[in-house]
């Protein structure tokens, strides 16, 4: 009984990490996605735009979101 019940907990806990770290994957999988791409119903883009972080970082504004820290 006491294994079933570990058993048990594990497969909860196994689900609801995948649960809580969905929106993560989402996230990062849209923020490396191009425009185009944005619509699309898939999680993780067929060539990852590793520069959206570089644009998002000086966006066009003589401020750079570090200044904001």
């Amino acid at each position: 009984m006491k294994l079933k019940s570990k058993v048990t907990n594990h497969l909860f806990l196994s689900l609801f990490s995948l649960l809580m770290l969905y929106p993560v994957i989402w996230w990062v999988g849209a923020s490396l996605k191009k425009t185009e791409e944005l619509s699309l119903p898939t999680i993780w883009p067929k060539t990852p735009m590793w520069e959206n972080y570089s644009k998002g970082w000086h966006f066009s504004s003589e401020y750079t979101f570090a200044h904001f820290f």
